[in-house]
C-alpha cells in the first residue's frame, strides 16, 4: 500500500511544465509543419546523370541541366521542351484534396542563351506516374528572374501525386513554392492547419525552437529574414540541404497564435550585435530602428510577448562560451530587461558530485558545439557558470539567467538518476552563487521511442518537475513532431505524428493531454515514502479543487491511499481518468487512436482517496 498525504500548497505551477521542442530532425519543419509541399524547392541538391536536381524527377524526353547561378540557392534548373516533377518529401507522394484550392509560385526566367526570350510554362497536379492530370494552368516566362504565381484546384483526390512543371521552349527555375489555400493553413500563417490544431489541442504551454539544429554553423538569425524565396539553403546539422523557410521568426508567430510560451534557441556563435538586432525585431519600440521597421512591415506592429531567449545548445560552458553568452545577455538586455536568458547547457548524469569545481568525467558528457576543427570538450567545473551568474547580478539582472539541461527519458529505468543529479546541481549553485535566482529548464526529454513505455517515462519526469517546480518551472519533450515513415536520424520520439494528409498523437502526446486536464495552479507538498523507480505522484489545487496524478509503471497493480487536505472534508465527487496499455503500444496512421485519453469517469468518495492502480497505468483524479 502506497500512502500519500497532501499538506501545504503555496508554490505556483506554470503551464510551461508541459512543453515540447521543435527542430528540423525527422522533418518536423521542412516536410512537416511548414506548409510548403515542395521538397527541394531551391534545386540545391546535386543532379543525377539525367541533369535534374536530386529531389526532382524528369518527365519524358527532353533536355535538362542543373547549372550554376540559382535564385536563392547555388543552382538553377534548366528545362528545355520537357517537364520535371516533384513528389514532396523524399519523393514520397503529395496529397491533393478534390475541389480545394492550392496556391504557389515559381521563380523563373527564360534562358537567353538557348531561347528567343520566352517560354511557355504549364504547372499541373498529376498522379504518381504522371498519366492523369487533375489540374493545370499555363503562363509565359520571359526576361530575368520573376515570380509567377498560380492557383490549382484538383478535380479528384490523390494521395500519391506529384507537381509537374512542363516547358515549351527553354526556361530556368530557381525556387518553387506550393501550399494549400487558406482552408489548410493554421490561422493564416504558412503552417499546416491540422498540425497547428493538434498542437493546440494537446494543451502544451511551451515550445522551444532549436536543439542540435541550432548548432549548425550557418543557423543564424539574419539568414532567416526576408521572403522565403530569397533565403539561401544551408548545410544543416541533420541534413546537408536544409531550408530556412520555417525559421525563428515563423516560430515566434506560431507560438503567438498557439498562445504558448516561446523559447527561440540561437546558435552559440551569434554575435552580440546580431542578438541586439533580434531583440529589436522582437521587442523593440523605436520606430526609427531598421529591425523594428522590418517587424512592422511584417504586419506585426506591436512587440511580441517574448519571455525567454536561449543561447547555445548542449554546450561546454568554457570561459570562451561564457564571454559570448554574457555579451549576448548585455545586448538583449539593452533592448529589454524583461528577458530571461537561458544557457544552452548539456546534461548531468551518472550520479551527483560533491565538488562543483571538480566534476568527475562520468557525470558530464563531452559536448561538441566547439569552434570548427576543435575536438569535443568536457566541462569539469561550474566556475564559468558562476562568472555568468555574477555578471548578471552586477547588471541588476539576478534571476534573469536560467540553465537548460537535458534528461534521458525512455525506458522503465529513466529518467533516474537525472532528477537526483539535477537537485544536487541546484544545491551547488545555491552555494557558489547564492543570490543568483537561477532556475532550471529541461527542454529535452530525449528518447529513441514513442511507445507507451516512453509515455510513462515522460509522465514520471513531469511529476518530478511538478514536485520541484520552484527549481524547475519549464520542461519539454524533444522532437515534438515526426513525419511518419521518415525517421532518418534515429530520434524516433515524436509526440505528434503526421503524413501528407493526417495527424495523430503518440503516447507521450497523450500524456500531455491528460496532464493538461489535471494540472491546477499550485502544487501540494507531499508526505510519505511512496516514490520509487516505478511509482510516483504529484498533486495540485486551485483552492477549490484537488487534482492528484498517480503513475504505476510496474508489472503488477498497486493500492494507493491518499490523505486529502482537511478543507476537502466529507463526501466528494471526482473525475478519474486512466491510461493503461502494454508498454510497446503505439498509434499508427491506420489505427491512430489505439492509445487515446478517454473521457473521465465520475466517481464519489468520502475521507481518504482509495485507489488500485493497474499495472502500467497513469491515473488522474480531479475533485468536482
Amino acid at each position: 500500500m502506497k500512502q500519500i498525504k497532501l499538506t501545504t500548497a503555496t508554490v505556483s505551477t506554470r503551464p510551461t511544465l508541459l512543453g515540447a521542442c521543435m527542430e528540423d530532425v525527422n522533418h518536423e519543419l521542412y516536410g512537416g509543419i511548414w506548409s510548403q509541399m515542395i521538397f527541394g524547392e531551391a534545386f540545391e541538391e546535386p543532379a543525377a546523370d539525367n541533369g535534374v536536381s536530386g529531389m526532382w524527377l524528369p518527365v519524358g524526353e527532353g533536355m535538362f541541366e542543373l547549372a550554376d547561378g540559382g535564385y536563392s540557392g547555388s543552382h538553377r534548373q534548366i528545362v528545355t521542351d520537357s517537364a520535371i516533377a516533384n513528389r514532396g518529401l523524399n519523393k514520397s507522394g503529395m496529397y491533393f484534396k478534390s475541389g480545394m484550392d492550392y496556391r504557389g509560385f515559381v521563380m523563373a526566367k527564360a534562358d537567353a542563351a538557348e531561347t528567343a526570350g520566352s517560354a511557355e510554362v504549364t504547372v499541373s497536379f498529376r498522379n504518381a506516374d504522371c498519366t492523369a492530370v487533375y489540374a493545370e494552368t499555363s503562363f509565359t516566362v520571359s526576361g530575368d528572374w520573376a515570380k509567377y504565381a498560380f492557383t490549382l484546384v484538383p478535380s479528384a483526390e490523390e494521395i500519391d501525386g506529384c507537381f509537374v512543371i512542363s516547358v515549351k521552349g527553354c526556361a530556368a527555375f530557381g525556387y518553387v513554392f506550393l501550399e494549400t489555400g487558406e482552408w489548410g493553413l493554421y490561422k493564416g500563417m504558412h503552417a499546416r492547419r491540422d498540425v497547428g490544431e493538434a498542437l493546440e489541442n494537446m494543451g502544451i504551454g511551451l515550445l522551444r525552437f532549436g536543439g542540435c539544429m541550432a548548432n549548425a554553423k550557418d543557423f543564424l538569425f539574419k539568414n532567416m529574414t526576408g521572403p522565403v524565396e530569397t533565403r539561401r539553403p544551408y548545410k544543416g546539422w541533420w541534413y546537408p540541404y536544409s531550408s530556412y523557410g520555417f525559421g525563428i521568426l515563423e516560430f515566434i508567430e506560431l507560438c503567438e497564435k498557439l498562445g504558448v510560451t516561446c523559447v527561440p534557441d540561437f546558435n552559440g556563435w551569434e554575435t552580440a550585435e546580431d542578438m541586439r538586432d533580434f531583440a529589436q525585431y522582437a521587442l523593440g519600440t523605436d520606430e526609427s530602428n531598421e529591425w523594428v521597421q522590418l517587424r512592422m512591415k511584417s504586419e506585426h506592429p506591436q512587440p511580441y510577448k517574448l519571455e525567454f531567449i536561449q543561447y547555445g545548445n548542449e554546450e561546454t560552458v568554457t570561459a570562451e562560451f561564457a564571454a559570448r553568452f554574457m555579451a549576448a545577455c548585455d545586448a538583449v538586455w539593452s533592448v529589454s530587461r524583461d528577458i530571461t536568458m537561458v544557457i544552452g547547457d548539456f546534461d548531468y548524469h551518472g550520479h551527483p558530485f560533491d565538488d562543483p569545481y571538480n566534476i568527475p568525467d562520468e557525470c558530464v558528457p563531452a559536448a561538441y558545439n566547439v569552434a570548427p576543427g576543435q575536438p569535443p570538450l568536457r566541462m569539469n567545473s561550474l566556475i564559468n557558470h558562476q562568472h555568468i551568474l555574477e555578471h548578471a547580478a552586477e547588471q541588476g539582472m539576478a534571476g534573469k539567467v536560467w540553465l537548460d539541461i537535458h534528461w534521458w527519458c525512455e525506458h522503465g529505468d529513466t529518467p533516474l538518476p537525472f532528477p537526483d543529479c539535477t537537485w544536487s546541481l541546484y544545491r551547488h549553485f545555491e552555494t557558489i552563487a547564492p543570490d543568483s535566482g537561477i532556475k532550471f529548464c529541461v527542454y529535452e526529454l530525449n528518447a529513441n521511442q514513442h511507445d507507451f513505455e516512453r509515455g510513462m517515462a515522460n509522465a514520471y519526469a513531469i511529476i518530478e518537475a511538478i514536485n520541484h517546480c520552484d527549481i524547475l518551472p519549464c520542461m519539454g519533450s524533444a522532437n515534438c513532431l515526426q513525419v511518419d515513415g521518415h525517421n532518418d536520424n534515429g530520434w524516433n520520439q515524436g509526440l505528434l505524428f503526421m503524413n501528407n494528409r493526417s495527424v495523430w498523437y503518440q503516447a507521450p502526446g497523450c500524456v500531455d493531454i491528460l496532464y493538461n486536464r489535471a494540472m491546477l495552479d499550485k502544487k501540494f507538498e507531499l508526505e510519505g515514502d511512496f516514490a520509487d523507480n516505478t511509482f510516483n505522484a504529484a498533486a495540485t489545487t486551485d483552492g477549490k479543487r484537488v487534482s492528484v496524478i498517480l503513475l504505476n509503471r510496474a508489472e503488477e497493480a498497486v493500492d494507493v491511499e491518499v490523505e486529502l487536505p482537511e478543507w476537502l472534508n466529507g463526501a466528494y465527487e471526482y473525475e478519474k481518468t486512466v491510461l493503461s496499455y502494454a508498454k510497446n503500444t503505439c498509434n499508427t496512421a491506420d489505427a491512430p487512436e489505439t492509445i487515446k485519453v478517454p473521457d473521465p469517469e465520475l466517481c464519489s468518495g468520502e475521507g481518504k482517496l482509495m485507489l488500485t492502480l493497474a499495472a502500467n497505468s497513469i491515473v488522474t483524479v480531479v475533485t468536482k
